[in-house]
């Protein structure tokens, strides 16, 4: 069994073209990831794939394209039925999201098994992305609104700057 009880994948099994993707992304190859993301439309529709699809259009300068995916992304994660994880967010998890909030870390690929395990913690990345897609397309109003929405004290300064 795998970290999140998924059945253990075969290490001589060629990667899906969604591992593919973020690898590709993580090696700052974001052309090939988009053409690995365009080509898995077949795969299951999740929130990780919309997610990085639009980080990539954001690498292009393509906006408008990244926004409409950031919003079918969180439209989706929202209908991910919630998760009682059982972990309570410590000074520690907020002190480190607050610093990845600063460095925009939430622009960083998504993996499939993060957005399954933690729902509600994808959704803050994916709603802070689409805030920032916001901001790029002038959309500030929408931006405020999502802003209005995240809660904690490790969104102070993200709140202050809308």
């Amino acid at each position: 069994m795998g970290f999140y009880g998924d059945k253990k994948t075969d290490s001589t099994a060629p990667p899906s073209l969604f591992e593919s993707a973020v690898r590709g992304m993580e090696a700052g190859r974001f052309a090939e990831a988009l053409l690995c993301l365009l080509a898995a439309e077949n795969e299951e529709e999740t929130p990780a794939r919309r997610f990085n699809l639009a980080i990539c259009y954001m690498k292009a300068g393509d906006n408008k394209s990244a926004v409409s995916h950031l919003e079918k992304a969180l439209s989706h994660i929202k209908k991910t039925p919630p998760r009682k994880s059982g972990l309570p967010r410590s000074e520690a998890y907020k002190t480190l999201r607050t610093l990845e909030i600063a460095a925009e870390r939430y622009l960083a690929p998504m993996d499939a098994d993060f957005s399954c395990a933690f729902p509600a913690e994808a959704a803050e990345d994916i709603t802070m992305a689409l805030i920032h897609g916001y901001k790029k397309c002038g959309l500030l109003d929408k931006a405020r609104v999502l802003v209005a929405g995240l809660s904690g004290p490790e969104f102070a300064a993200l709140r202050e700057e809308i």
